[in-house]
Parts: C-alpha cells; sequence; structure tokens
C-alpha cells in the first residue's frame, strides 16, 4: 500500500512549489466540498440534524487521526507561534 506522504513526494515532489500548491489547494477544496454535499444530503435524506452529522463526521476524522498523535507524531502539531494559531481560530 502506498501512504500519501510517498505518493505526495514521489508524484507531486517533482513539480514547482506552487504548482504542487496549486494541486493541493484543488484537491482540498474538491473534499470540502463532497463532504459538504453528503453531510447535506444526509441531513435531507435521513431527517438528520446538519449539525449533528457534521459533529460524528468529526468525531470519526478524529478518532482516525487520534491514534498517529498518540504514536509520538504529536510533535508535528507543535508551534513556536501560538498566539497566533489563536488569532487564525478566532477568525
Amino acid at each position: 500500500m502506498i501512504s500519501l506522504s510517498a505518493t505526495i513526494d514521489g508524484t507531486l515532489g517533482r513539480l514547482p512549489p506552487h504548482i504542487r500548491a496549486i494541486v493541493l489547494i484543488l484537491f482540498s477544496t474538491l473534499c470540502f466540498t463532497s463532504m459538504h454535499t453528503v453531510i447535506r444530503y444526509a441531513a435531507t435524506e435521513g431527517q438528520i440534524h446538519p449539525f449533528e452529522v457534521a459533529f460524528f463526521r468529526n468525531v470519526f476524522g478524529l478518532l482516525a487521526v487520534l491514534p498517529f498523535a498518540l504514536r509520538g507524531r504529536a510533535a508535528a502539531f507543535r508551534t513556536k507561534r501560538l498566539k497566533l494559531h489563536a488569532v487564525r481560530g478566532t477568525m
């Protein structure tokens, strides 16, 4: 099985940084749009409130990321600019 980071390093790694950024932004936009569409569909078809669908989507996303954070990769989440992250989160 090929990991996502290996694919980014291998396939996208040969692209110039600005083109790679554009591709990744377009991919993330596609993912967010798909997620929004699925939440809306689930909310209208199943008579479930959209906030409830989004909440459970985030809970399961957290469960998927949590093993990596607990296995010692939490260093990737550390920052030296905590105040700027707080401002960004507030915005």
